[in-house]
């Protein structure tokens, strides 16, 4: 299901830091979030489930909150309450919209009076307001253009047709979907997860109650990225505790510096890459989403920019080169790097060369605290 045919994130039932771009859905889930609608944005929906969530409204930003409780606080620095050019009007009593015709910013907000949907505190050009104090304020503002009936907005908008139903059934579904959403196992891709298990499909299962009851105990890959019997490996007490090996990752896992898989170094990538570690995004999933993309490496011993400038087939069919080099690549004797020569590698330790094993992946888990020698 998708609304609008938007882009749908899902944070986790911790603290998240989600950054909304336009035509985007974002559900925070449980933990306080902090949401940051960028500048220049198109439309999105911001869902912070039930923690004390943070909305952050850049100049020229926009933002649609749909809020689930907590205490909660929106920080627009370039709203002007007091500004004539700063639009401010209801709708049938429910939904609030606040726009600043000066730096195009605006925000709308769900529910904006009920115990559930209101924001607790707003940081504005006015200064910071409680819920009561930023009432007054908007019923004061020389832009408040009062409680508007669905033909009143029809006519403000200039559009020969408005249907406050179909606002409030978006509403309503957005809410549905974040307690779905809330069922589901993080890190799960079911796309993913369907496409390389044909025997689910033909069985009509569903694919996240499939994987945790079944799939990761299987040994079924969740995604792209995540290597269960590695991850377990290097987590033991995981092995009887009963969670979800990948779900504990993307929960906390991550945040105590436990690698996803052998080619990934989480703590590396954080440190070489402030501005995701600031942002705390979770370092492996940006990484096969937009980092190597970027440019950026998943550890000191594969370079992404030179091992595609060594292989234009694999950058000009646009494969990710840590995936094609782990699953393909050391097989065929590609290099990952210029530090690091697989052939001199295996030639220098012939005892890796017998077990047939990735040259690169034995050097980062057992060759250099083995002593082995590097080529």
């Amino acid at each position: 299901m998708s609304f609008l045919g938007y882009e749908e994130k899902t944070g986790t039932h911790g603290d998240d830091h989600i950054s909304a771009a336009g035509y985007v859905i974002a559900y925070g889930l449980d933990g306080d979030d902090t949401f940051f609608a960028e500048s220049y944005t198109e439309q999105n929906f911001l869902l912070g489930g039930r923690g004390d969530d943070v909305y952050r409204l850049e100049t020229h930003g926009i933002m649609s909150i749909i809020d689930e409780g907590g205490q909660d606080r929106i920080d627009a620095p370039s709203i002007d309450l007091d500004s004539a050019l700063t639009y401010i009007f209801t709708l049938e009593e429910r939904y609030l919209w606040v726009y600043d015709s000066a730096t195009r910013g605006q925000f709308f907000i769900s529910d904006w009076e009920s115990q559930e949907g209101r924001i607790e505190e707003y940081r504005v050009a006015d200064g910071t307001l409680d819920f009561s104090r930023f009432r007054d304020e908007i019923h004061e503002s020389p832009g408040y253009q009062g409680n508007l009936s669905s033909d009143e907005f029809a006519d403000l908008v200039r559009s020969p047709v408005f249907d406050t139903d179909a606002i409030d059934s978006l509403v309503e579904g957005m809410r549905e979907r974040s307690v779905e959403r809330a069922d589901e196992i993080k890190g799960l891709d079911d796309a993913y997860y369907l496409a390389h298990n044909p025997d689910l499909v033909a069985a009509g299962v569903d694919p996240v109650e499939h994987y945790a009851n079944y799939g990761w105990k299987e040994g079924r890959a969740p995604n792209t990225w995540f290597d269960r019997d590695f991850y377990l490996d290097q987590n033991p007490s995981l092995r009887d505790s009963g969670a979800i090996p990948v779900e504990q990752y993307a929960t906390s896992g991550w945040q105590e510096g436990q690698d996803p898989n052998p080619w990934f170094d989480v703590d590396w990538y954080l440190e070489h890459n402030r501005d995701i570690a600031a942002a705390g995004i979770e370092p492996v999933s940006h990484f096969v989403d937009h980092g190597w993309k970027e440019g950026r490496d998943p550890n000191p011993w594969f370079d992404v920019d030179w091992y595609l400038s060594q292989n234009p087939d694999i950058a000009s069919a646009g494969i990710e080169p840590v995936e094609h080099y782990w699953d393909y690549g050391w097989q065929e004797g590609r290099q990952p790097s210029e530090a690091f020569d697989p052939g001199a590698y295996l030639a220098a330790n012939p005892d890796v060369a017998l077990a047939g094993v990735n040259p690169l992946e034995h050097w980062m888990l057992y060759g250099q605290d083995e002593g082995c020698l590097i080529g």
